[in-house]
């Protein structure tokens, strides 16, 4: 008889050590896709940061045909930073 009992209260502390773990198991996987969820907000946030920044980019290609020299090999340098630090932040999200 004591045997039996033993071994159910064995069960029963294995079998809350797995609802335990099952319910760490849960809130970890809640965090993950909260997680989730903001990188992929900020994923959009970026692409449509980059959307008009080729959309300016477009136009300032064309107000370029009525600049300096000197001018346009100044946004076109302005230009490209931006258009480098939003790659960065793209490269970063993806990881």
């Amino acid at each position: 008889m004591k045997e039996w009992q033993e071994s159910i209260k064995n069960v029963q502390q294995y079998v809350g050590q797995l609802i335990r773990k099952k319910e760490q198991l849960e809130k970890d996987l809640l965090q993950q896709k909260e997680q989730v969820q903001k990188i992929l907000q900020e994923l959009e946030h970026f692409k449509k940061e980059y959307e008009i920044l080729e959309m300016q980019h477009a136009m300032l290609k064309a107000a370029q045909q009525m600049l300096s020299e000197d001018e346009k090999k100044a946004v076109e340098k302005k230009l490209q930073r931006f258009i480098n630090e939003i790659d960065d932040c793209i490269a970063l999200l993806s990881r």
